[in-house]
């Protein structure tokens, strides 16, 4: 599976783990993306990747209603044949990068990271940004 949709310019990732509430969260940011006016076709929900925070199947990461979720979980070592266990592979690289504590990125399709956020009022303050960035294109 492709990490990335084509259903947006910009993809937005959203983390899960067996710790943090496994509530869809696909309505909260939805409406924020709604009240921001942000276009379909710079960023969407209906694009969002969700990625689990540490190895599992994909079934285990939510109990999410949409009918075509994107789901992906780290592939943990010994799962990996030596071929495809390359030097230097890590389970946790993604949030490694983005922060452990991050629960929604908005990243380029070439992984260029635009914002990161620990939480909904976060990423109200990103997509505010967002907002402000497209209104001097127009």
């Amino acid at each position: 599976m492709e990490l990335f949709s084509r259903e947006s310019s910009l993809q937005l990732l959203v983390f899960v783990d067996e710790t943090r509430d496994r509530r869809d969260h696909t309505m909260v940011l939805d409406n924020l993306i709604k009240r921001h006016q942000i276009p379909a076709h710079v960023l969407s929900v209906a694009g969002a990747t969700y990625l689990s925070c540490t190895p599992c199947r994909p079934e285990m990461i939510g109990p999410y209603r949409r009918r075509v979720t994107r789901k992906v979980s780290p592939s943990s070592l010994k799962a990996l044949s030596r071929k495809q266990a390359r030097a230097g592979y890590s389970v946790a690289a993604i949030q490694a990068r983005l922060g452990a504590d991050v629960l929604y990125a908005i990243v380029r399709p070439d992984f260029y990271v635009f914002s990161t956020a620990r939480s909904a009022e976060e990423m109200e303050i990103c997509l505010d940004q967002l907002a402000a960035m497209l209104a001097v294109d127009r």
